[in-house]
């Protein structure tokens, strides 16, 4: 209905577009970046015509548009998201321009042709959490599409997302599968450039109790293979149990950038390290490797104030969430033989002193730690049979 005030309420599904690492395109490259994304925008801007849309806000790489069915604003958004992929695939990988897309519905207000409102900031903070490249939906758009659109869908849990007074559940649907493969080429190409004699073999396992796909990687190697032979250390029915559980009863609560990398906070009721490690890599990414000062400040300012994450072990003391570091077998002093988990050696550290101290002869894994004095949180190494309360995954 209109209103004197020129102002006018609707209900509307939203999509929220946005290019992933835009500065650090622009920074590289700006003329062919500009040039690139005013072609990519053709493409976008005329399939969302093509499915009934309107562009309603833009600015610089993003994009609001407004569609009357949730059905056709997926539909729009997953050949948005193949179209752009083939044309990726003729570009240098540090050339790639790889759009996040949001989606959800809600009343909204319309102003000039801008649209204001719930639905779009939550449409917004959805496409925070898509992976690049890919596709995050809220509930209700879920809800929607189901029995209309044939999908892969897989839960991220319920959201806290930035000046949105409640949870959201949301949903990462539809081009997750060409981001796990694509993380997983990432990493084999890594692993074979540091000569680390591993090789890594992809499993797609089919998760029955969460109906999704989910990937369990198996790690070969001979003698040398740090990696797996930490893995094999541990309690490997765990991580065989963790890679088949459903991740849609995971929590979420935090998902930033930083340094072109991605990092999802995840709070859990309990888990050992190997449960954690299986889980990252189900979705997509790897427990998070630390390699310098600036991305561990990164990561304390993720975890410190979540309460949520952390478990009072004495008075004054507080375990937190695990990090992708573990200790290679046969290691003789508590501080030799640590390994990131894409095999990638200790660099930086930032132990809490006296840490690592192997205590009881079993710790070969590490998480955060809390004092409860004045420093940040830091490491200090564990027991995989441990139970924490969250970890954080890093996405390339």
């Amino acid at each position: 209905m209109q209103q004197e005030t020129g102002l006018q309420r609707k209900l509307a599904a939203l999509f929220a577009a946005d290019v992933a690492g835009y500065s650090r395109l622009m920074a590289a490259d700006e003329e062919f970046t500009t040039t690139t994304l005013a072609q990519y925008r053709e493409i976008m801007d005329g399939l969302i015509a093509h499915y009934g849309g309107r562009i309603a806000n833009t600015a610089g790489d993003s994009v609001l548009a407004e569609f009357a069915s949730s059905v056709e604003a997926v539909r729009c958004a997953l050949e948005t998201q193949e179209a752009l992929r083939h044309r990726n695939d003729t570009l240098p990988e540090d050339k790639r321009i790889t759009f996040r897309i949001g989606i959800s519905v809600g009343d909204v207000i319309e102003r000039d042709g801008d649209l204001l409102g719930d639905g779009v900031n939550i449409a917004a903070r959805l496409e925070s959490l898509a992976a690049p490249g890919g596709i995050c939906v809220s509930s209700a758009v879920r809800d929607q599409i189901e029995g209309k659109l044939t999908l892969q869908v897989r839960s991220l849990g319920n959201q806290r997302l930035k000046n949105i007074p409640r949870l959201v559940r949301a949903y990462q649907i539809g081009a997750e599968n060409g981001a796990q493969l694509s993380a997983l080429t990432v990493l084999k190409s890594r692993l074979r450039g540091r000569g680390t004699g591993m090789a890594l073999a992809a499993l797609l396992c089919v998760g029955a109790a969460a109906g999704v796909a989910v990937y369990h990687h198996v790690w070969e190697g001979g003698p040398t293979d740090g990696v797996s032979a930490a893995r094999d250390a541990l309690d490997r029915q765990a991580l065989e149990a963790a890679a088949q559980k459903a991740i849609a009863e995971r929590d979420i609560i935090r998902t930033e950038a930083f340094g072109g990398h991605d990092y999802s906070v995840v709070h859990t009721d309990g888990g050992s390290w190997a449960e954690a490690d299986a889980e990252a890599r189900a979705m997509g990414g790897a427990l998070v490797s630390i390699t310098s000062q600036e991305e561990n400040d990164f990561i304390v300012g993720l975890i410190r104030e979540e309460e949520a994450l952390w478990e009072e072990w004495k008075p004054g003391h507080y375990t937190g969430p695990w990090i992708g570091l573990l200790r290679q077998p046969g290691a003789q002093a508590p501080a030799e033989g640590w390994i990131w988990v894409d095999g990638a050696p200790l660099r930086y550290t930032n132990w809490y002193e006296h840490q690592p101290d192997n205590q009881g002869g079993n710790e070969g894994v590490a998480r955060f730690h809390h004092w409860g004095d004045d420093r940040p949180p830091q490491w200090g190494d564990a027991s995989g049979l441990e139970q924490a309360r969250g970890y954080i995954v890093e996405f390339e």
